[in-house]
């Protein structure tokens, strides 16, 4: 306790002794600040609260193209509005700057310009209706700018405000804009190879239409009815040939001529007769005796003779009889004998001679066919028509069956390239359904995006909102002039503490117990009070006049304060004073 109540003495003392470096550098310092705090212009702030405004018609109904989020955006439009040449625009507009550009490189003065606006987001705690959970959201921005004039400081804001509306509009619209006429682009380049791969579907089918895959139970159904009708033509061409082959020999025993009537002995034989009757009896007399025999070759003699007579060559039709009479007789004889018999010889030796007959016959007869009389013989000339109708028939069941042919020949074809056609058609038409599906998602992402664009057009979508129009600043935003003087009063304390503080450490002087004891290192035996026997010093004129200057400022700066803190800012209460005085 008693060493407490040492130091405070000893503290006591050093006030005394050091008033004057105490008050002197707090006073001073004081005074600086004070008028450092009233002398700095007063710079005024103009704010504008734009309000974020969601899009009036649902999502659900209508989905905007403009995805990013707001604060994005915002910053986006920030950096296009905060360009050279923006701000140059608006310097020039409103006059700012103008001793500052005289002095300074436009640059610089732009980035002036630029550490003078603001831009500050609200945000607030809302609730996400998809999650159902509130999160953290910007609702709105504040926009401002500082000036120390509080009229353009209201201008530049305002102009700054139709920037960002204007430029959020302009983006917005762009954006939407550029989408659609990318999606339509997309929409006609998807159009354009649709057109193509149907064009090459369409082709295809022309190509091979009658192998697509949807044409095989047709072509198989065709193939079988083709199959049965050639069956059918060729059932009725054999029948048409054993027909013929029966007519052929009807009509090589029936006489072309009608008999003529000889007396009482009733119808005698025409010379043609004679000559067919001969024939058959030559026949019978071959397939018996050899060629040289007497009758075989009186029977000859006799044939030559009518054969003159009744001109041309030997009868081919009846030669054929013969010769099918022969092997008929030879087929028997084989039956019942062996190859070595004598009369399966003798009939091979006739056989071979009336093929050769025949030969001979057919040759005379395309060589120099005899001319024969007209035949009169209703029966011959039946056989004949029938004979030649069947020829045509068989003509035309030819042609027939060269076509059924032809025709089964291309459906089987068919048949066999269907695989390979199927194959190479299923691949246009996979490739036609992927075109199809990607056009029909391009087609209605660009409905979406046309809606979209009307949407923006309309200003139906996410749009920002004025909500606070700047409005002309009264008091300055800065300095802060309570705080500047308060900070200045706690700096000059310490200032004028730490002057006191630096001569006491400097000064060797020893002063009191303490010092005595830190000197020699023990206690005095006694110690005798100050007795001080002079009047105290009047004060130096010096003195006065630093305590009265000080004074007055103190008195000074209390009144500037009281009008600042009463009435307003001074440059206010300054202007409304010249006002008044008519100045």
């Amino acid at each position: 306790m008693q060493d407490a109540s040492f130091a405070l003495k000893d503290l006591l003392g050093i006030v005394r002794r050091r008033k004057l470096q105490l008050i002197v550098p707090a006073v001073v310092l004081f005074a600086i600040t004070v008028t450092v705090a009233f002398v700095l212009p007063p710079v005024y702030q103009s704010t504008a609260t734009i309000l974020i405004v969601q899009q009036d018609i649902p999502q659900d109904l209508v989905r905007s193209t403009i995805t990013s989020y707001a604060d994005q955006r915002i910053r986006i439009i920030q950096q296009r509005i905060m360009t050279s040449a923006n701000l140059t625009k608006v310097m020039d507009q409103y006059g700012l700057y103008k001793d500052m550009r005289k002095s300074k490189p436009l640059q610089e003065v732009l980035d002036y310009m630029r550490r003078h606006i603001f831009l500050d987001m609200v945000s607030a705690q809302v609730l996400d209706p998809r999650s159902g959970q509130t999160k953290k959201a910007n609702i709105a921005f504040k926009l401002s700018f500082e000036s120390e004039n509080p009229a353009i400081a209201q201008k530049i804001a305002n102009e700054l405000v139709n920037l960002y509306l204007n430029e959020n509009i302009k983006t917005r619209v762009e954006q939407a804009a550029d989408t659609a006429g990318f999606l339509t682009d997309e929409v006609q380049r998807a159009q354009q190879r649709l057109d193509d791969i149907e064009a090459k579907i369409a082709d295809f089918k022309q190509k091979h239409g009658a192998e697509l895959p949807d044409l095989d139970k047709v072509n198989l159904n065709a193939t079988e009815r083709v199959r049965q009708n050639l069956a059918d033509v060729r059932q009725q061409q054999q029948a048409d040939r054993e027909k013929m082959i029966f007519l052929r020999s009807q009509l090589a025993v029936t006489d072309p001529q009608l008999p003529v009537a000889s007396g009482s002995k009733g119808l005698a034989m025409s010379p043609k007769e004679r000559l067919r009757a001969l024939e058959d009896q030559y026949t019978i007399l071959a397939a018996r005796y050899a060629a040289d025999y007497p009758d075989v070759v009186t029977v000859r003699n006799q044939i030559e003779a009518l054969r003159a007579q009744v001109g041309g060559g030997a009868d081919v039709g009846l030669i054929e009889k013969r010769l099918a009479d022969v092997k008929a007789q030879l087929a028997q004889a084989r039956q019942r004998y062996s190859e070595d018999h004598p009369d399966v010889k003798r009939l091979e030796r006739a056989e071979k001679e009336v093929e050769a007959e025949l030969a001979k016959a057919r040759q005379a007869s395309k060589s120099s066919p005899a001319a024969q009389a007209a035949p009169n013989n209703p029966a011959y000339i039946q056989l004949q028509a029938q004979l030649q109708a069947l020829k045509i028939e068989l003509q035309t069941l030819g042609q027939r069956e060269s076509d059924l042919v032809s025709l089964l020949s291309r459906y089987e074809r068919r048949l066999t390239q269907a695989p390979e056609v199927e194959r190479a058609y299923r691949a246009l038409v996979r490739e036609h359904e992927t075109a199809n599906a990607e056009f029909q998602q391009l087609k209605a992402k660009q409905n979406d995006a046309l809606l979209s664009q009307a949407l923006e057009r309309d200003r139906k979508g996410e749009r920002f909102v004025l909500l606070e129009p700047p409005v002309l600043p009264v008091v300055p935003d800065k300095p802060n002039r309570l705080a500047i003087v308060i900070l200045g009063l706690v700096m000059s304390l310490g200032a004028g503490a730490g002057t006191v503080t630096a001569a006491e450490f400097m000064d060797s002087t020893v002063r009191g117990v303490q010092g005595v004891i830190a000197v020699l290192g023990a206690a005095p035996l006694a110690t005798v009070p100050f007795i001080d026997t002079e009047p105290p010093a009047p004060p130096s004129r010096t003195t006065k006049w630093v305590l009265f200057g000080g004074v007055m400022a103190a008195g000074l700066l209390a009144l500037l304060g009281l009008i600042y803190f009463l009435y307003g800012p001074l440059d206010v209460f300054w202007y409304v004073l010249l006002r008044k005085l008519g100045l």
